[in-house]
C-alpha cells in the first residue's frame, strides 16, 4: 500500500501527521493567550502536535494587533504552597 504524497511524517516517530484544530496556549511574560480552533497536526504514533510556521506567525500578530472574542479569569495556584510536603 502506498501512501498520497502530500502524506506529512512526524519527523519525531516517523507516524503520519494527521490535520485537525486545538485549542493552543501562548505565554509572554506573565500573560496567557489561548487561542481555539488553531489548524494542526497530531501525530497517529506519539500524539506530538505540529502547527505551521505561518499559523505560529498569524498568532503572534494577533497577539500584537488582534481582539480577543473574550477574557476570563485564570485561578492561580502554586502547588509547592498548597500540597503539604510527605514526611
Amino acid at each position: 500500500m502506498t501512501s498520497p504524497s502530500n502524506t506529512q511524517l512526524c519527523v519525531l516517530c516517523g507516524g503520519t501527521l494527521e490535520a485537525t484544530t486545538i485549542t493552543h496556549e501562548v505565554k509572554r511574560g506573565t500573560d496567557i493567550s489561548l487561542f481555539q480552533n488553531v489548524p494542526a497536526k497530531i501525530c497517529g504514533e506519539c500524539r506530538d502536535i505540529w502547527i505551521d510556521d505561518e499559523v505560529l506567525e498569524q498568532i503572534d500578530r494577533l497577539i500584537e494587533t488582534g481582539v480577543p472574542v473574550r477574557k476570563v479569569e485564570t485561578p492561580v495556584y502554586d502547588f509547592s504552597r498548597a500540597v503539604a510536603p510527605a514526611h
